[in-house]
């Protein structure tokens, strides 16, 4: 296994002078484990032959969430942020929640994370028609153009679907990726009862970064959250794995009415927070009162605020979600822990929604949940860099925790992760990495631990800083896309991190069913295409030769037509210094490259029309 500082060496072995790059990429890598390494130094390597220098910057997780998705998100890195970066997005598989907080442009940080920036009113609209319509056909055609929109103005290069092997405890049960720390009904180990004192040992990858649910940015604080708070509505997962919502705090399934305008929700009469006092509407009103607001800067308000129009208490168990728009995947929505867990009223409620992510409750002292275990009140609950400890709410409405007390350890080594889990230091966590044969010896060999395979609803990909005034461009990314060595990363790489994959086209997954665009072609590894798309990049630069590029085509979009006039008499008078590199905005409707968008651009407009470019993604 290639070591992971060897990546970042150059030997230069010839004395033949080398050519100046045409540009060069930071490219963040947030994991720790060669194999990363290996995966960046592979794209690093195919890049290069594009004359594009790629320097590869490892991070730890917090600094890596700081720059990417907080402080930097909307800087390049020669400004304190970052260029493009390695990463994962993981779906909720029972609707499309998570998409606009993602992609569209109401939702970048702080109030979603679409950290990316990307800026298209297209995909916009078809996503938010998706999310308002109730006819499923309709859904699924306005799904399927928005994903082809994602692949022909990329915000992220995908690479692959993966199927993710898991490890843990022989004995331990009621556990499983897709319905993780939603739904730990069943989470115990077996042979054991409630007379038992028992401890559950995880490894975390991370540690906390923040304790109010309202603004989860990191694994470590949403896995803290899923602990302490509940939600109205909870993932699970049938025997067969199969992904369904049942209710939590609700006492039932929301009920909509008859215009698809509102959901009304029955909560449960029979919860108390961890200090005792009462759970009821108020708090689930005050929760979605903060989220929608844009001044509490909450994390998913990308996903709820296009949603819900406001929350109205029709009793003291009663509440009412009046929406903006129908929102056939509210459900969904309502089992989304980046904003819908529930917190107490009581003890925030002289907060201003502004102040809520500096609060003390957010930092370092820890709010009493509803959940099936607490921090409230626990003595020596979190030594940072070491672990955090959550005790049994012996008072949870659904009855005692199995499991008495999680010591959630800080593991930042996936390797000493590994070793942790072989030795039964700690019985499961995401802190581990294994070869797929390590894991496969380990499946064969060692009875006490337990080997599952199952595919998730996530993507891998190679984020694009949209705010890089090169990245900004279109053909640029195309370029990069098809520089991607697929193949080579799925047979060859991923092995080495423990997995398998399918190659993946647009964001979402596979596991989104009649969702999921399955006529999308995935972006093909071809250095000829790519070059073609840097050569477009080049004729897009002010003072370049016109005829070498599409001439006429002011959106880029292959074709010569009626919407590139329109581009061009809305940019009439513009100069050169006003139209290139603007991020979701044409690079050159200047059609005669004289540096004025003008009168004499009709022409050569007029002459191309009907012209199909023959460059790769042209539709």
């Amino acid at each position: 296994m290639m070591l992971a500082g060897l990546p970042l060496t150059n030997v230069v072995t010839q004395t033949v002078q080398a050519q100046e790059p045409l540009f060069t990429i930071n490219l963040i890598v947030a994991f720790e484990s060669a194999p990363y390494w290996d995966l960046a130094s592979a794209f690093k390597a195919e890049l290069a032959k594009l004359n594009i220098n790629v320097n590869l910057r490892y991070m730890d997780a917090g600094t890596y969430y700081d720059v990417v998705w907080d402080t930097g998100w909307n800087l390049t890195w020669d400004q304190g942020g970052w260029d493009m970066d390695l990463s994962t997005f993981w779906w909720m598989p029972t609707d499309l929640v998570w998409f606009e907080g993602c992609y569209s442009e109401a939702g970048q940080p702080p109030y979603g994370w679409n950290y990316f920036g990307w800026e298209n009113e297209k995909a916009d609209a078809l996503l938010r028609q998706c999310l308002s319509t109730v006819d499923p056909d309709l859904r699924q055609q306005y799904i399927w153009m928005w994903q082809e929109e994602f692949m022909h103005d990329l915000p992220h290069a995908s690479v692959f679907y993966p199927t993710y092997y898991e490890i843990v405890d022989a004995d331990l049960e009621g556990w499983d990726w897709v319905r993780w720390w939603y739904d730990t009904d069943d989470l115990q180990f077996a042979g054991t009862t409630l007379e038992d004192d028992v401890t559950l040992n995880y490894g975390s990858a991370e540690d906390l970064l923040t304790l109010n649910p309202l603004f989860t940015l990191s694994l470590g604080s949403e896995t803290f959250t899923d602990q302490i708070f509940d939600m109205l509505l909870k993932t699970s997962t049938y025997p067969n794995g199969t992904a369904y919502l049942k209710p939590s705090l609700a006492a039932e399934l929301p009920v909509y009415a008859p215009d698809a305008m509102s959901a009304t929700v029955q909560l449960r009469d029979n919860v108390t927070w961890h200090d005792g006092y009462p759970f009821n509407a108020t708090d689930v009103k005050f929760t979605f009162d903060a989220v929608i607001d844009s001044a509490t800067w909450c994390s998913g308000y990308g996903d709820f605020a296009p949603v819900i129009e406001n929350v109205t208490i029709n009793g003291p168990y009663t509440v009412t979600f009046n929406f903006k728009a129908p929102a056939p995947h509210f459900n969904t929505l309502l089992a989304d822990d980046y904003g819908a867990l529930i917190i107490p009223e009581h003890i925030l409620r002289d907060v201003p929604h502004g102040a809520m992510r500096r609060h003390a409750t957010n930092t370092h002292t820890p709010m009493p949940g509803t959940g099936r275990w607490k921090a409230w009140n626990v003595t020596g609950w979190w030594k940072p860099d070491e672990y955090w400890l959550v005790e049994a709410n012996k008072d949870y409405f659904l009855g005692e925790p199995m499991i008495d007390r999680i010591y959630n350890y800080i593991i930042t080594d996936p390797s000493a992760g590994l070793i942790a889990l072989q030795n039964h230091e700690i019985d499961f966590g995401d802190c581990w990495a294994a070869t797929l044969q390590e894991i496969q010896t380990i499946d064969a060999n060692d009875p006490t631990l337990k080997v599952t395979q199952e595919p998730v609803p996530t993507v891998q990909y190679f984020g694009f800083n949209l705010h890089h005034p090169i990245l900004s461009n279109r053909y640029v990314r195309q370029a990069i896309a098809h520089a991607i060595p697929y193949e080579h990363i799925i047979s060859n790489i991923l092995p080495s991190l423990g997995g398998s994959g399918i190659r993946a086209t647009a964001g979402l997954n596979p596991l989104h069913g009649d969702f999921y665009n399955t006529e999308l072609e995935p972006i093909e590894y071809d250095l000829a295409k790519a070059q073609e798309y840097l050569d477009m990049w080049k004729y897009s630069q002010v003072g370049t030769d016109h005829t070498q590029g599409p001439v006429g085509d002011a959106d880029f979009n292959g074709f010569v037509e009626l919407d590139d006039y329109y581009i061009w008499v809305n940019n009439f008078g513009t100069t050169s210094t006003e139209w290139p590199f603007i991020s979701g905005q044409p690079i050159d409707p200047d059609f005669n490259n004289d540096d004025w968008v003008s009168l004499a651009d009709f022409e050569p407009w007029r002459n191309h029309t009907g012209t199909r470019y023959p460059f790769p993604g042209a539709r």
